[in-house]
């Protein structure tokens, strides 16, 4: 016979974006939802991928988080950026503020007549660190 348990109450959405945006910023490298998923979990705090993926929009809806295209992976925005550069090793990312370069971009845009509705620049390549341990190649 099955036992009668009580649902487990349901966790307000604010507590949810805290935890998730604690993580991101603590993570040190971008998450997935499924990773974020596993770091909540390893504290103690269930999360499905689903109520992950759920969270993580209404904090990019709020701009809150931002997601790494390159990555299918979030960090916390604590600032505004024009590009993110992407280690392919690594994972690192650093976020930049280079406003003229985002001001040529929308000027190029305009002369075509093209409207920009979201600007996403990412950049791939290797830290330094990477960099440093990568094997040389010789020259050609």
């Amino acid at each position: 016979m099955r036992s009668l348990t009580s649902p487990r109450p349901k966790r307000n959405p604010d507590a949810i974006e805290v935890l998730v945006v604690d993580a991101l910023r603590t993570s040190g490298t971008p998450l997935s939802a499924y990773q974020l998923s596993d770091v909540l979990a390893s504290s103690g705090h269930k999360l499905s991928a689903s109520q992950a993926y759920r969270t993580l929009a209404r904090l990019m809806d709020r701009d809150i988080v931002q997601r790494i295209e390159t990555l299918s992976a979030y960090v916390a925005k604590d600032e505004e950026s024009d590009i993110v550069l992407v280690c392919g090793r690594c994972h690192a990312v650093q976020r930049l503020k280079q406003p003229r370069l985002k001001a040529h971009l929308e000027n190029i845009a305009a002369s075509h007549a093209f409207a920009i509705d979201a600007f996403v620049l990412e950049v791939t390549g290797h830290c330094t660190t990477c960099r440093d341990s990568l094997p040389s190649s010789p020259i050609e």
